[in-house]
């Protein structure tokens, strides 16, 4: 969770210890509706957290564990590449050109990979025969396969990460939306109390940022309209 949303979390928790501090006696049935979309908003900010924050180490866990699990995949292609050399300059001339290493990305590592799998295939003997072990093509499937878990880990959590990002920054502005709506019913429950119409400023204050939700936009009929609206 970036810094704007935690101190934008921080807001709405501080604004739920308000209410219950300070209950409204007589209760404002809006306010009590709005006090509601705030500790909703506070709860949805704090669970989504914490899936962004599972879904960023799972994403790093994997793309670490996907950078190993390349460098071992690359190890296996290239002991086929270098034999396959051997064997392209005495009995199967040009059959180097089948089993050239890949570029840098892992999208060509592992489209390469395969097509080693395929190009090796009929010809394994010879590669056996050369001291390549008698598993060496299914090692190297064995390898593309953890490579792609490893890959579908990583994509996972970045689409995890991706996702509550979203979900917080959405929740962040409903919460915000009900604090503004709050402060146009309690700046005037709070007129004759400066001590708590202090308190209240504080409360729903956005530190670090200017304060949005102590700006209070026109109402109709007690529902915040943007300006211009």
């Amino acid at each position: 969770m970036n810094n704007r949303k935690k101190a934008e979390l921080a807001m709405l928790e501080r604004v739920v210890q308000f209410e219950e501090d300070h209950p409204l006696v007589p209760p404002n049935p809006l306010a009590t509706q709005h006090f509601a979309e705030v500790a909703a908003a506070k709860t949805a900010m704090q669970v989504k957290g914490g899936v962004k924050d599972q879904g960023r180490g799972a994403f790093r866990a994997a793309a670490q564990e996907r950078r190993g699990l390349a460098k071992d995949l690359r190890a296996k292609m290239r002991e086929i590449a270098e034999t396959a050399k051997v064997l392209s300059k005495s009995i199967m001339p040009g059959i180097e050109q089948q089993f050239r290493m890949p570029n840098q990305t892992y999208q060509d590592l592992r489209d390469r990979a395969q097509a080693f799998v395929t190009a090796v295939e009929p010809i394994k003997q010879a590669f056996i025969d050369r001291d390549s072990a008698a598993t060496f093509v299914e090692d190297l499937e064995a390898a593309i396969e953890a490579f792609d878990v490893a890959t579908g880990g990583r994509n996972a959590g970045l689409g995890s990460q991706i996702g509550a990002t979203a979900g917080l920054t959405a929740t962040a502005r409903a919460g915000i939306a009900a604090v503004r709506a709050l402060n146009a019913i309690l700046i005037k429950r709070y007129r004759s109390h400066p001590d708590l119409l202090a308190e209240w400023t504080a409360a729903q204050r956005i530190a670090g940022w200017p304060s949005q939700a102590a700006t209070t936009p026109p109402t109709i009929s007690g529902t915040p309209v943007a300006p211009g609206s």
